[in-house]
């Protein structure tokens, strides 16, 4: 609720990124797209901070955000923090790591209280996102969520052979991981590429990748 993640895309993202409400990229099979997650509602932020026992934001020991880099932190972090800071009166530290230590470190535990990072699929289904980001015993769970209920709904969809019913399944999983939270969903990259105009039907996979069995080639004369 603290964060403008439109505000964010918007600025930062050059065009080129969608504000994300959830955990599957749109487009992708079993995608929930009337998903509307958390929005920018810096109040009731502050609300449920004042729940947890934080009504006065001062109480609240210093937070940690880790991030990768040199010393200096980028000007996306520092927008995050500053947002973060001005919506709930908390104090955030940013913390850099070497970039080629970085997830060594996050898998080592050293992750602050808060951490960024980024996942791209290996492939175009919502098993390779839900299952090794959120799975509770996966290796890829950096945020340590835990869920038995997500668990057993992942597992009863990994061998469900009927598509509509595991997709089915797949968007009551990214339901369930939306409504948790373990992480702040900000945004999905979008692909964007120069087609001549006499190559037809090139079509991308929400991952970018081309769906070359459904390219033709046009002749001049057509053109």
């Amino acid at each position: 609720y603290a964060l403008d993640k439109e505000l964010l895309a918007r600025t930062f993202g050059s065009g080129m990124t969608i504000a994300a409400n959830g955990p599957l990229p749109p487009g992708l099979p079993g995608s929930h797209p009337d998903l509307t997650g958390y929005p920018y509602d810096p109040e009731r932020a502050r609300a449920l901070l004042a729940e947890a026992g934080y009504a006065d934001p001062a109480d609240m020991p210093p937070l940690t955000y880790t991030t990768s880099g040199y010393g200096d932190v980028g000007p996306f972090v520092t927008a995050v923090i500053t947002m973060w800071q001005e919506n709930l009166g908390v104090t955030i530290q940013p913390e850099t790591i070497d970039p080629f230590e970085y997830y060594n470190e996050l898998f080592s535990g050293n992750m602050g209280h808060f951490f960024d990072s980024g996942w791209c699929a290996d492939y175009p289904d919502p098993q390779n996102f839900l299952d090794v980001l959120y799975q509770s015993s996966s290796q890829q769970n950096l945020s340590g969520y835990a869920n038995a209920e997500l668990d057993a709904l992942l597992a009863q969809a990994a061998v469900e052979t009927d598509v509509a019913e595991r997709l089915r399944l797949y968007g009551r999983a990214e339901e369930m991981v939306t409504e948790g939270a373990p992480v702040v969903f900000l945004s999905h990259s979008v692909t964007a590429v120069l087609v001549k105009p006499r190559v037809q039907n090139y079509h991308l996979t929400p991952i970018g990748i081309p769906q070359w069995h459904r390219i033709s080639l046009t002749t001049a004369a057509e053109n």
